[in-house]
Protein backbone atom coordinates (compact mmCIF):
# COMPACT_ATOMS: atom_id res chain seq x y z
CA UNK A 1 0.00 0.00 0.00
CA UNK A 2 1.46 3.39 -1.18
CA UNK A 3 1.65 6.42 1.46
CA UNK A 4 -1.51 8.07 -0.53
CA UNK A 5 -3.56 5.35 0.24
CA UNK A 6 -2.76 4.71 3.91
CA UNK A 7 -2.72 8.84 4.96
CA UNK A 8 -6.21 8.80 2.83
CA UNK A 9 -7.64 5.23 5.15
CA UNK A 10 -6.33 6.87 8.38
CA UNK A 11 -8.29 10.58 8.28
CA UNK A 12 -9.95 10.48 11.56
CA UNK A 13 -13.40 12.42 12.14
CA UNK A 14 -14.24 12.84 15.96
CA UNK A 15 -17.98 12.97 16.29
CA UNK A 16 -21.33 12.48 18.26
CA UNK A 17 -23.58 11.88 15.21
CA UNK A 18 -25.27 14.83 14.82
CA UNK A 19 -26.10 15.60 18.76
CA UNK A 20 -23.39 15.81 21.50
CA UNK A 21 -23.79 13.00 23.85
CA UNK A 22 -23.45 14.07 27.40
CA UNK A 23 -21.08 10.83 27.88
CA UNK A 24 -18.90 11.30 25.00
CA UNK A 25 -18.63 15.09 26.06
CA UNK A 26 -15.12 15.01 27.45
CA UNK A 27 -13.62 12.51 24.84
CA UNK A 28 -14.58 15.10 22.34
CA UNK A 29 -12.94 17.99 24.03
CA UNK A 30 -9.84 16.06 24.46
CA UNK A 31 -9.72 15.28 20.98
CA UNK A 32 -9.98 18.96 19.99
CA UNK A 33 -7.13 19.45 22.19
CA UNK A 34 -4.95 16.61 20.87
CA UNK A 35 -4.77 15.50 24.41
CA UNK A 36 -5.21 11.83 23.00
CA UNK A 37 -4.43 9.87 26.21
CA UNK A 38 -7.54 11.87 27.79
CA UNK A 39 -9.33 10.83 24.75
CA UNK A 40 -8.70 7.83 25.12
CA UNK A 41 -9.84 7.70 28.71
CA UNK A 42 -13.41 9.21 27.90
CA UNK A 43 -14.34 7.13 25.08
CA UNK A 44 -13.11 3.85 26.58
CA UNK A 45 -16.16 3.74 29.37
CA UNK A 46 -18.93 4.59 26.97
CA UNK A 47 -17.59 2.33 24.11
CA UNK A 48 -17.43 -0.32 26.49
CA UNK A 49 -21.19 0.11 27.25
CA UNK A 50 -21.74 -0.02 23.83
CA UNK A 51 -22.02 3.64 22.34
CA UNK A 52 -21.84 3.21 18.53
CA UNK A 53 -19.98 6.89 18.65
CA UNK A 54 -17.81 6.41 20.85
CA UNK A 55 -16.30 3.19 19.58
CA UNK A 56 -15.54 4.45 16.45
CA UNK A 57 -13.97 7.45 18.02
CA UNK A 58 -12.21 4.82 19.72
CA UNK A 59 -11.50 3.15 17.07
CA UNK A 60 -9.89 6.19 14.96
CA UNK A 61 -7.23 6.00 18.10
CA UNK A 62 -6.47 2.24 17.80
CA UNK A 63 -6.07 3.31 13.96
CA UNK A 64 -3.38 6.18 14.34
CA UNK A 65 -2.19 5.14 17.49
CA UNK A 66 -2.84 8.61 19.77
CA UNK A 67 -2.86 7.78 23.23
CA UNK A 68 -2.20 3.93 22.15
CA UNK A 69 -0.26 1.71 20.58
CA UNK A 70 -1.08 1.64 17.31
CA UNK A 71 -2.85 -1.59 16.45
CA UNK A 72 -5.11 -2.26 13.57
CA UNK A 73 -7.03 -5.28 15.03
CA UNK A 74 -8.24 -3.53 17.90
CA UNK A 75 -9.29 -0.67 15.73
CA UNK A 76 -11.15 -3.05 13.32
CA UNK A 77 -13.03 -5.02 16.44
CA UNK A 78 -14.31 -1.45 17.50
CA UNK A 79 -15.54 -0.41 14.45
CA UNK A 80 -17.70 -4.04 13.60
CA UNK A 81 -19.08 -3.33 17.12
CA UNK A 82 -20.21 0.23 16.29
CA UNK A 83 -21.17 -1.53 12.56
CA UNK A 84 -22.75 -4.22 13.70
CA UNK A 85 -25.17 -1.18 15.68
CA UNK A 86 -25.80 0.25 12.14
CA UNK A 87 -23.42 3.26 12.98
CA UNK A 88 -22.80 4.35 9.23
CA UNK A 89 -19.38 5.63 9.70
CA UNK A 90 -18.19 2.51 11.17
CA UNK A 91 -19.78 0.79 8.56
CA UNK A 92 -17.84 2.44 6.02
CA UNK A 93 -14.58 2.56 8.32
CA UNK A 94 -15.37 -1.29 8.55
CA UNK A 95 -15.64 -1.54 4.57
CA UNK A 96 -11.99 -0.33 3.94
CA UNK A 97 -10.16 -1.93 6.02
CA UNK A 98 -11.23 -4.89 4.90
CA UNK A 99 -10.70 -3.60 1.04
CA UNK A 100 -7.25 -2.43 2.52
CA UNK A 101 -6.79 -6.07 4.58
CA UNK A 102 -5.70 -3.61 7.87
CA UNK A 103 -6.16 -6.07 10.63
CA UNK A 104 -7.85 -8.67 9.16
CA UNK A 105 -7.54 -10.69 5.89
CA UNK A 106 -8.02 -8.53 2.27
CA UNK A 107 -12.18 -9.13 1.38
CA UNK A 108 -13.37 -7.34 -1.44
CA UNK A 109 -16.54 -8.79 -1.69
CA UNK A 110 -17.21 -8.07 2.50
CA UNK A 111 -15.60 -4.95 2.04
CA UNK A 112 -18.57 -3.60 -0.42
CA UNK A 113 -21.04 -5.43 1.76
CA UNK A 114 -20.21 -3.04 4.35
CA UNK A 115 -19.55 -0.44 1.90
CA UNK A 116 -23.15 -0.73 0.66
CA UNK A 117 -24.77 -0.25 4.17
CA UNK A 118 -23.05 2.52 4.69
CA UNK A 119 -23.85 4.19 1.07
CA UNK A 120 -27.39 3.29 1.73
CA UNK A 121 -27.22 5.45 4.97
CA UNK A 122 -25.75 8.89 3.00
CA UNK A 123 -21.97 8.37 3.27
CA UNK A 124 -20.39 10.26 0.87
CA UNK A 125 -17.21 8.17 1.00
CA UNK A 126 -19.01 4.70 0.70
CA UNK A 127 -20.80 5.11 -2.16
CA UNK A 128 -17.83 6.58 -4.00
CA UNK A 129 -15.58 3.36 -3.25
CA UNK A 130 -18.34 1.08 -3.83
CA UNK A 131 -19.31 2.88 -7.41
CA UNK A 132 -15.66 2.76 -7.90
CA UNK A 133 -15.60 -0.89 -7.64
CA UNK A 134 -18.11 -1.82 -9.41
CA UNK A 135 -16.72 0.21 -12.19
CA UNK A 136 -13.44 -2.04 -12.64
CA UNK A 137 -14.77 -5.13 -10.95
CA UNK A 138 -12.30 -4.99 -8.29
CA UNK A 139 -13.01 -7.80 -6.18
CA UNK A 140 -16.75 -8.20 -7.01
CA UNK A 141 -18.69 -8.19 -10.78
CA UNK A 142 -18.39 -5.15 -12.76
CA UNK A 143 -21.32 -3.91 -13.26
CA UNK A 144 -21.63 -0.50 -15.14
CA UNK A 145 -25.21 0.46 -14.48
CA UNK A 146 -24.68 -0.01 -10.54
CA UNK A 147 -21.25 1.81 -11.16
CA UNK A 148 -23.10 5.32 -12.70
CA UNK A 149 -26.16 4.62 -9.71
CA UNK A 150 -23.62 5.13 -6.55
CA UNK A 151 -21.34 7.59 -8.47
CA UNK A 152 -24.63 9.62 -8.90
CA UNK A 153 -25.35 9.24 -5.06
CA UNK A 154 -21.95 10.40 -3.77
CA UNK A 155 -22.27 13.40 -6.14
CA UNK A 156 -25.61 14.10 -4.16
CA UNK A 157 -24.14 13.70 -0.94
CA UNK A 158 -21.55 16.31 -1.67
CA UNK A 159 -18.18 14.56 -2.59
CA UNK A 160 -17.10 16.38 -5.66
CA UNK A 161 -14.45 13.17 -6.35
CA UNK A 162 -17.97 11.51 -8.42
CA UNK A 163 -18.19 13.82 -10.96
CA UNK A 164 -15.65 12.89 -13.65
CA UNK A 165 -16.13 9.40 -13.90
CA UNK A 166 -20.23 9.53 -13.46
CA UNK A 167 -19.55 12.40 -16.16
CA UNK A 168 -17.68 9.86 -18.57
CA UNK A 169 -20.16 7.00 -17.93
CA UNK A 170 -23.14 8.83 -18.87
CA UNK A 171 -21.79 9.32 -22.07
CA UNK A 172 -20.92 5.59 -22.53
CA UNK A 173 -23.84 4.06 -21.04
CA UNK A 174 -26.69 3.57 -23.26
CA UNK A 175 -29.42 5.73 -22.32
CA UNK A 176 -32.19 3.09 -21.13
CA UNK A 177 -29.06 1.95 -18.78
CA UNK A 178 -29.14 5.84 -17.75
CA UNK A 179 -32.81 6.11 -17.34
CA UNK A 180 -32.96 2.87 -15.27
CA UNK A 181 -30.13 4.10 -13.30
CA UNK A 182 -31.93 7.24 -12.22
CA UNK A 183 -35.22 5.46 -11.14
CA UNK A 184 -32.95 3.53 -8.39
CA UNK A 185 -31.57 6.74 -7.39
CA UNK A 186 -34.81 7.91 -7.41
CA UNK A 187 -35.67 5.69 -5.16
CA UNK A 188 -32.87 5.46 -2.87
CA UNK A 189 -33.21 9.12 -2.56
CA UNK A 190 -36.81 8.74 -0.95
CA UNK A 191 -35.64 6.13 0.96
CA UNK A 192 -33.05 7.94 2.74
CA UNK A 193 -35.05 11.93 2.86
CA UNK A 194 -37.75 9.11 5.35
CA UNK A 195 -34.85 7.93 7.17
CA UNK A 196 -33.30 11.26 7.80
CA UNK A 197 -36.59 12.70 8.47
CA UNK A 198 -37.35 9.68 11.13
CA UNK A 199 -34.40 10.31 12.71
CA UNK A 200 -34.50 13.91 13.31
CA UNK A 201 -38.00 13.24 14.82
CA UNK A 202 -36.51 10.79 17.06
CA UNK A 203 -33.52 12.80 17.98
CA UNK A 204 -33.39 15.59 20.87
CA UNK A 205 -32.04 19.11 20.15
CA UNK A 206 -28.96 19.17 18.44
CA UNK A 207 -25.85 20.20 20.72
CA UNK A 208 -22.72 21.68 19.93
CA UNK A 209 -19.73 19.32 19.01
CA UNK A 210 -15.85 19.67 18.43
CA UNK A 211 -15.29 17.71 15.51
CA UNK A 212 -11.88 16.83 13.25
CA UNK A 213 -13.13 16.09 9.55
CA UNK A 214 -11.67 14.72 6.99
CA UNK A 215 -14.65 15.25 4.50
CA UNK A 216 -17.43 17.92 4.15
CA UNK A 217 -20.90 16.42 6.08
CA UNK A 218 -23.50 15.39 3.64
CA UNK A 219 -25.79 17.68 2.28
CA UNK A 220 -29.31 16.45 1.29
CA UNK A 221 -29.58 15.43 -1.92
CA UNK A 222 -30.33 17.37 -5.26
CA UNK A 223 -31.22 16.06 -8.18
CA UNK A 224 -28.37 15.69 -10.69
CA UNK A 225 -28.61 15.80 -14.50
CA UNK A 226 -27.94 12.59 -16.74
CA UNK A 227 -24.90 13.64 -18.65
CA UNK A 228 -22.75 16.56 -17.12
CA UNK A 229 -19.82 17.83 -19.69
CA UNK A 230 -16.94 15.21 -20.70
CA UNK A 231 -14.06 15.37 -17.87
CA UNK A 232 -11.17 12.96 -17.86
CA UNK A 233 -11.94 9.78 -15.89
CA UNK A 234 -10.87 9.22 -12.57
CA UNK A 235 -8.16 6.58 -11.75
CA UNK A 236 -9.12 3.35 -9.47
CA UNK A 237 -8.78 3.29 -5.45
CA UNK A 238 -5.43 1.99 -4.90
CA UNK A 239 -3.79 5.42 -5.85
CA UNK A 240 -5.25 7.33 -4.21
CA UNK A 241 -8.59 5.80 -2.80
CA UNK A 242 -11.07 8.19 -1.32
CA UNK A 243 -10.76 8.98 2.12
CA UNK A 244 -12.82 7.00 4.83
CA UNK A 245 -16.25 8.31 5.43
CA UNK A 246 -15.85 10.04 8.37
Amino acid sequence: MNSKAMTAILGLFFFGAGTLRADLAKGLDAAARQDWESALREFQGPAERGNSNAEVNLGNLYMRGLGVSQDYKKAFEWYEKSALQGNAIGESKLGLMLYFGLGVPENHERASEWLQKAADQGDAHAALVLAEMKRTGDGIPQNLEDAYVWYTIAEELGHQGAHATRSELAETLPTSEINLALNRVSLWRESYERRMSEASRRSPPAGSAHQVKSQPEASKPQKQKASPPKTKPQTGLKSPPPKPGG
